[in-house]
């Protein structure tokens, strides 16, 4: 969103193939990187329980009330979805958007 000065880029190993990372930078500056699927990490999991992000949806921007030392401001923030898909699921159904149902298109 230009007009927060804020990128949200996904990102993954090459070797997975997949993007299972998600970083909010600041201009060109990093301010947090997220792994998706924490929960994963502690399971043994096969390759038809491989996950990764399929898509973002920018959902628009919010006013939201400040905490801490900027308390009784309110501030523009960045509201969007992530939506993720195992990975078997998106290589066999590419034509009908990996098996996600999409609704309002």
């Amino acid at each position: 969103d230009s007009s927060l000065s804020v990128t949200v880029a996904t990102h993954g190993p090459k070797v997975l193939g997949r993007a299972v990372s998600v970083t909010l930078y600041s201009r060109t500056r990093p301010l947090v990187c997220l792994d998706a699927f924490p929960f994963l990490a502690e399971k043994k999991t096969g390759r038809k329980n491989r996950w990764g992000i399929a898509d973002m949806i920018h959902l628009g921007k919010r006013r939201m009330a400040m905490t801490g030392e900027k308390e009784g401001k309110t501030e523009n923030t960045l509201l969007f979805a992530v939506v993720c898909a195992r990975e078997d699921v998106v290589k066999t159904n590419k034509k009908d958007n990996g098996g996600i149902d999409v609704v309002g298109n």
